[in-house]
């Protein structure tokens, strides 16, 4: 069952916005090559019958950053990737009997699902194209997990995102703009099959320095300011590291960030329209300063730990030395609830820590697959749980239950696991012709992957 598995992530958070049973489709699919694991892109998938309660809707756009695990060259630390879904079902769906999801006193459970080849998820309705844009284009370097191929420029020439339903399959489809080739980068690719890795940037002869610019036809970041004049462009800086090269030089590189909060990117979804959905758009971020308030865009959330039952699992990013999702091999104990504590504050590992005050809503997201993490995509089989809160509760913490995480499993041995936290704005439009609710969300997370 070649799916890509993002998208439960974005339609757990929509029922938890409006307390009703959201249907979401999966929005393309996957090569199935393994490239990368990071190309089985999250995406949600929930059962639909073919009659019903018309099902809400919802857009998102979401930069997640984690490990990617490569089948020959290992764990890839700082790798980012959009989030692009367009879940615009035409029923409601039902979750696990182990789904524990409600709205009093606050918003808070889980909705679990099982996929195998006989219970594949349902269709989407016809809204005609859905567009998205306003995630970085001028100094972005993406890499399609299929091909291997890199952009050869600046990405301005593939956006927006346009997704289209499948005459097949009746799901949506997200792609970056521009012309597919063997070698055109992220051009024309599925959105859940492009990743934004980290890119030399300078080089120095010990820990300490001094450093300089690797130059672009070795491979160097190719978008710097003139020396002294403010940050990279596009670009955080991290470092120094070991030279994979084994020269014995160390390096800084450049993580590269799609989408970037706290009122810098503003992002635009619109829906041209069609025989089950009417036509709708909107803006989620002000893109225009710090001063945006509460119409930033939401920023990104912050590992604190994880835990397995009472045992610590937290991963370590390879790269910063802060905490992470993807955990060691076996670390998450399908007999103990698992428990992800998180910040919004950077600086802060503290429960919650600068979350008071937010409106945005957090998800986490767990898929499993029947195949190890570094061929993700290859499944015959799997389960994907999303359990959704305000980004605000008290604790600093979300939960998903013993029997939910067994659901998941479906009695499966081996394979991995697939996580996500993600922090969202989310705006919603009412009326959406016979649906109750259409969401739009965007924002900004982190995922990881281990195996079983």
């Amino acid at each position: 069952m070649n799916r890509n598995r993002w998208r439960q992530l974005a339609s757990g958070l929509l029922a938890a916005t409006l307390s009703l049973g959201i249907a979401a489709c999966d929005d393309d699919t996957s090569s199935g090559t393994g490239d990368m694991s990071v190309g089985a892109d999250m995406s949600a998938e929930v059962d639909m019958t073919m009659t019903g309660t018309p099902g809400n809707g919802q857009l998102t756009l979401a930069d997640v950053v984690g490990t990617v695990f490569h089948p020959t060259k290992g764990a890839l630390p700082r790798t980012h990737t959009l989030v692009a879904v367009a879940s615009l079902p035409k029923f409601a769906g039902t979750p696990d009997p182990s789904s524990d999801f409600g709205v009093t006193p606050t918003i808070h459970g889980c909705s679990i699902y099982r996929y195998t080849a006989t219970n594949p998820p349902g269709a989407d309705g016809d809204a005609g194209d859905v567009t998205m844009s306003g995630f970085a284009t001028d100094f972005l370097i993406g890499v399609n997990a299929t091909t291997g191929t890199s952009s050869p420029g600046p990405m301005a020439g593939t956006s927006p995102i346009t997704c289209k339903r499948d005459a097949m399959s009746m799901l949506y489809n997200c792609k970056y703009g521009g012309a597919f080739s063997p070698d055109s980068g992220e051009a024309g690719a599925s959105v859940g099959s492009v990743v934004f890795p980290v890119v030399p940037a300078e080089i120095g002869a010990t820990a300490g320095g001094p450093f300089g610019p690797i130059p672009v036809v070795n491979g160097g970041w190719p978008y710097r300011n003139p020396p002294g004049v403010g940050a990279e462009l596009g670009c955080v800086l991290r470092g120094p590291i070991p030279n994979p090269d084994g020269s014995g030089t160390f390096i800084k590189v450049c993580e590269q960030q799609p989408i970037i909060g706290l009122g810098v990117s503003s992002i635009k979804q619109n829906i041209a329209g069609g025989a089950d959905w009417p036509m709708a758009m909107d803006t989620l971020g002000n893109g225009g300063g710090t001063d945006g308030g509460t119409s930033q865009l939401a920023g990104p959330l912050y590992v604190v730990s994880v835990t397995s039952g009472t045992t610590d699992i937290t991963g370590a990013d390879l790269l910063t030395g802060g905490n992470d999702l993807s955990m060691a091999n076996g670390a998450i104990d399908p007999a103990k609830d698992l428990t992800i504590t998180y910040s919004c504050d950077p600086m802060v590992s503290t429960a919650g820590a600068g979350c008071s005050g937010t409106q945005d809503l957090v998800g986490l997201l767990v898929t499993t697959s029947t195949s190890k993490k570094s061929l993700f995509p290859v499944s015959t089989a799997t389960g994907t749980g999303t359990c959704s809160q305000p980004v605000a509760t008290p604790t600093g913490k979300i939960t998903v239950k013993t029997a939910q995480l067994t659901a998941l499993l479906g009695g499966q041995t081996g394979g991995s696991w697939q996580l996500a936290l993600v922090r969202l704005t989310t705006h919603l439009k009412s009326p959406a012709g016979t649906h109750p609710l259409l969401a739009f969300t965007a924002g900004m997370g982190v995922f990881g992957f281990t195996n079983q």
